[in-house]
Formats: C-alpha cells, sequence, structure tokens
C-alpha cells in the first residue's frame, strides 16, 4: 500500500496535476513510507504481520534448505564428538590421556558402575512422550560442567558430579539438559539465524525502495524539502531480530553454538525440568542447595565457572528465576506432595557413588592445579569412605604438596600411614612405599635408615610384580638405598616373573611374602653377608619425620 501510495504521488508530481507541498505534507508523506508517528512497539508483542511475515520466511524453500544443511552438518559434527568420545572408554583413569579443556578432548570417566547409575537415573527422568534417544554419560573433567549433543548424548564432568549433595541434585542436572533437548532449542537457534538473516535482508530491500522513491520526490522539485533516505522502524519489532531481540518463541541468535545458553533459553528450560523433577518424585528445592555450591566455588575460583553455570552474575539469575518458581506456579503442587507420599530420598547407590567420584575428580584436579577443588573432593571421599587407601594416599600427596605447618605435615604423614595400612594385604599402591621412605628421609634421622631400605625395597619389588619390569627412578631407588646404608641390595630385571616360573615353592603375590623375598637379595659381597633388613610390617615402631621440620628442599615426589 506504502509503495503503491508513493508511486501514485511521484506519477502526480511528474504530471503536473498536483502543486508544490508545505514542509508539513512532505513530514506526513514520509510518516507514511517510514512508519513514523506509531506508538513504539514491544519487542515480545509482535503484530499479526511480523508473525505471518515470519511463518512466511520459514516455508521459503531456499530458508528451509539452509536450515536442514545447517542442521544436518551440526549433527555430523556432534556424531564425530561422540565418536572420539566414545573411544577413550577403555582409557581407564590414566592421567596422562588427558590434554587441554576443549570439548573435543573430552574423555570418558573410566568407572562403569558409575557411569551406569548416572545412564540409569537419567533415563527415568525422559518425558514418557518423547521420541527422543538420549544417553547420560560421564567426563573425566575437573570442571563443573553439562554438555549435550544433537545425537542425544548429554555429558557430565566428575567435576560436576563430585559437588551433589543428593540424587535431587543429580537429577536437576540431568533433566536440565533433557529440557534444551525436548524444547529444540539448538534447532531452533540455526532456524532462527537463518530467518533472521531473510528478515535483513527484506528490511534492506525495502530500504532501497525508499531511497528511490526518495529521489524520484526530490527530483520532482519539491523545493529541496529533505526526507531522510535510511529511516529506523521500518520493521517494526523486526528491526533488532539479527541482534538477539525475543520475537514471541523464537530466539534469535547470530550465532549457530555458541558458549553459553542464553538466558531466556535457560531459563525455558529450568521450567520445564522442575516440572519433571516432581512427577518423578525428586524434590526441586534441593536445587538451591546445589546452586550455593556452585556460587561458592565460581566466587573462589573463576576458573570453576567456565562450564555449566558460566559466571557468578549468572548463578545469581537463574537462582533467582528458580525462587520465583517456587514462590508462584510450583508452590501448590510442591506443597501437596509434600502433604501427600513426599519426595524421593538418596538410593542405597548415591553415596558409594559420589565418593568414588570425588576421590578420581580430586586426582585429577590436582594435575590441573586445582588444589582448592582436590583438596575438597579428597576430603570429602577420606570423609565418606575411611577404609579407601588411594583416596588416604592422594590426599597424603596433596597435603604434603601445599603443607605449610608443622600440624599439616603431620596430617600427611598420618593419611600416608593409613593408607599404606589399608593397602598392606593387597600392596597396589607400590608409590606410597616411596612417599612414605621420602618422607622418612626429609626428617634427617639415621634411626630411620632401617625402615627407609625396607620402604624403598618394597617400592621397587610391588613396582616389579604390577608391571612386570623395574621402576624407571631405579637410579634414584639406588642413591636413596646407599644413604640409608645400603650400597649392595640390587634386583634384577624381570625378577617376579622368573621367581614365579623357576621357584616351584614361590606361587604368591601377596605384599608381604614378596617383599620379604626381594629384601633377602644382595648384590656381590666382598665381606660377611649382613642380615635382611626390616619390613614394613615395623612401620608402626620407626620414628616419624619430625612434626617441626619444614621439607627438604629438592626431595622427589613419588610417582
Amino acid at each position: 500500500m506504502k509503495r503503491l501510495l508513493a508511486i501514485t504521488f511521484c506519477a502526480l508530481l511528474v504530471c503536473g496535476v498536483t502543486t508544490p507541498l508545505c514542509s508539513a505534507q512532505v513530514s506526513q508523506i514520509t510518516n507514511a513510507l517510514s512508519g513514523k508517528g506509531k506508538k513504539p512497539q514491544d519487542p515480545n508483542d509482535i503484530s499479526n504481520v511480523d508473525k505471518d511475515k515470519i511463518a512466511r520466511i520459514e516455508q521459503m524453500p531456499e530458508v528451509q534448505d539452509a536450515i536442514q544443511q545447517e542442521w544436518d552438518t551440526l549433527r555430523r559434527n556432534d556424531m564425530l564428538l561422540a565418536y572420539g568420545i566414545n573411544l577413550t572408554s577403555n582409557m581407564g583413569l590414566a592421567q596422562d590421556a588427558a590434554s587441554g579443556d576443549s570439548f573435543d578432548r573430552q574423555r570418558l570417566y573410566g568407572n562403569p558402575v558409575v557411569q551406569s547409575y548416572v545412564n540409569h537415573i537419567g533415563q527415568k527422568l525422559v518425558p514418557k512422550n518423547s521420541t527422543n534417544v538420549y544417553t547420560f554419560r560421564v567426563l573425566y573433567d575437573p570442571i563443573p560442567k553439562a554438555l549435550t549433543l544433537s545425537t542425544g548424548t548429554i555429558y557430565l564432568s566428575t567435576g560436576l558430579v563430585s559437588m551433589l549433595n543428593n540424587e535431587s541434585e543429580l537429577a536437576y542436572v540431568l533433566v536440565h539438559e533433557i529440557a534444551h533437548v525436548e524444547l529444540r532449542q539448538a534447532y531452533l537457534r540455526i532456524r532462527d539465524k537463518h530467518v533472521a538473516e531473510e528478515l535483513a535482508k527484506e528490511k534492506a530491500e525495502k530500504e532501497k525502495m525508499i531511497t528511490d522513491v526518495g529521489s524520484m520526490v526530490m527530483g520532482a522539485g519539491l523545493g529541496g524539502a529533505m526526507i531522510p533516505l535510511r529511516l529506523g522502524g521500518l520493521l517494526g519489532g523486526s528491526a533488532g531480530l539479527a541482534t538477539g531481540m525475543e520475537v514471541g518463541h523464537y530466539f534469535i541468535h547470530p550465532q549457530i553454538e555458541p558458549v553459553l545458553w542464553a538466558s531466556k533459553e535457560e531459563d525455558d528450560a529450568d521450567d520445564m525440568a522442575l516440572n519433571l523433577m516432581i512427577e518423578q518424585g525428586y524434590d526441586p528445592r534441593d536445587v538451591n542447595r546445589l546452586f550455593a555450591s556452585l556460587n561458592q566455588v565460581v566466587t573462589a575460583d573463576s576458573r570453576m565457572g567456565l562450564g555449566f553455570m558460566g559466571s557468578a552474575p549468572r548463578i545469581k539469575e537463574r537462582q533467582a528465576h528458580l525462587d520465583a518458581l517456587f514462590g508462584g506456579d510450583l508452590k501448590a503442587e510442591i506443597e501437596l506432595r509434600v502433604k501427600g507420599k513426599g519426595f524421593n530420598s538418596n538410593g542405597p547407590d548415591f553415596g558409594p557413588m559420589v565418593s568414588s567420584v570425588k576421590r578420581d575428580n580430586g586426582i585429577l584436579a590436582m594435575d590441573y592445579d586445582l588444589f582448592a577443588v582436590a583438596k575438597r573432593n579428597l576430603e570429602g571421599a577420606v570423609s565418606d569412605r575411611p577404609d579407601d587407601p588411594y583416596a588416604n594416599f592422594y590426599l597424603a600427596k596433596l597435603e604434603r604438596l601445599t603443607a605449610r605447618t608443622a600440624d599439616e605435615r603431620q596430617d600427611a604423614l598420618n593419611h600416608l600411614t593409613t593408607a599404606l595400612r589399608l593397602d598392606a594385604d593387597r600392596g597396589a599402591i607400590p608409590s606410597a612405599h616411596l612417599e612414605y621412605a621420602v618422607a622418612l628421609m626429609e626428617a634427617e634421622d639415621s634411626s630411620n635408615h632401617d625402615q627407609i631400605s625396607s620402604e624403598l625395597k618394597a617400592y621397587v619389588a610391588l613396582s616389579e610384580r604390577d608391571h612386570g619390569g623395574l621402576p624407571s627412578n631405579m637410579p634414584l631407588i639406588y642413591d636413596y638405598l646407599t644413604a640409608s646404608g645400603d650400597g649392595r641390595w640390587y634386583l634384577p630385571p624381570q625378577w617376579f616373573e622368573a621367581q614365579l616360573t623357576n621357584n616351584p615353592g614361590f606361587s604368591t603375590t601377596a605384599p608381604e611374602a614378596v617383599i620379604r623375598k626381594a629384601t633377602m637379595l644382595e648384590g656381590p659381597a666382598s665381606g660377611p653377608s649382613a642380615e635382611p633388613s626390616s619390613t614394613p610390617a615395623s612401620r608402626s615402631k620407626v620414628k616419624t619425620a619430625a612434626a617441626n621440620k619444614p621439607a627438604k628442599a629438592g626431595a622427589p615426589a613419588a610417582n
């Protein structure tokens, strides 16, 4: 209509039917062409014409093709990412397999019990009418994060799982990611980007039409009256689409794969997630404790906000939205559930599962120099399972690395001796013997020499038993033995295998027997043979490192 009006007006001017217009008349024509003079439009209140325009653009074959091509590309890329991650399932917990914190270098957490548990909880939360197929997996990554692929795979990191206090918090994290998929938010971003591009193109074409009409009008002799050549607000609320304006259920965003979901997308996902939690009997109010924990961690160390939750301000925004739901739309439903059969309590598997994750994530966090995270995780693991030798050993290593006071050094030594005691029947932590020997060496007490020698031999013998070869640091071990007064002991390569093959009377792998047998070996002797040194069984009688003596500079740490 505006275009017809402009063309008719210009034709009349050219034909000389009209008389020159005053400035007020020119202004009226300008407003008619530009839409100027209308009341400001709320970006969220789009007219039916604009919605029809968006629907029309969506049906354009070239737009549909572009959307489908980009969506297919995303799914292919996600398929390759999933393949790369799934190949890491055989890596176990080998810490040297980690490389960087980028998503395409993530690897699976090598604990099948935890993987199965998390997947089981996730499958219960999938909406009954969903047509999507999901898998839920845990990544070995100390940063708290949750990642969702278009393939239907949802990943949680050990860093996030280690922070959970109960099963309801785990359910929230999983169902929040499910909601992103159910709401098709990744697809909508792609679609809305192409709709925005087409709207911008139409806007440019319309502006060009106004420019052309303005030129014709001025060329017809309007007495120098100026008509703006680039008029804002032509498309009303649609003008800002390309910069992220919300349009009804659309969310236009210029990026395909942004680092973080936008506020509205997160809020929509939370709205759906909380309802699904209640449906499955999980208390959504427990989410507040998770947010409080995350906020505390992110505030203390901004590196911890790189994943699931984003920045500390974003955590507060999400928490405010949840509080509004608890006090509003969900209040009656929560109260009804509390008065009825109540909410689910933790299952019997939750405690052991989280304890394992805390321990392993704490070990990994040490390698990332996330010492506060490592300390919190390992202390939590020891508190949950005091009989876990690995948790005690790695907590001792961490405390020895970071100790400043005599009490802290003594705590480290206590955890180290606890780990050795708990591992005595299995001997699965050879490095604990080396760590203890180094601690005794730092005390510079000659009365500890026999025990130092015994611990070093235990380390070598158990390492050889477990790995079929001597440790790579044997030159250092022999130096330490010599310093402790034992310059003769020697263990041949492949010693344990030879014992099993050539000595029918020696068929045990028990650590005490292996250590005793290895300790009896001596190198070439020039004088009378000495009595074998004491075994680690006498550890409790040995004088420990002086609690008030600082660690000796340059002392090597266990591998």
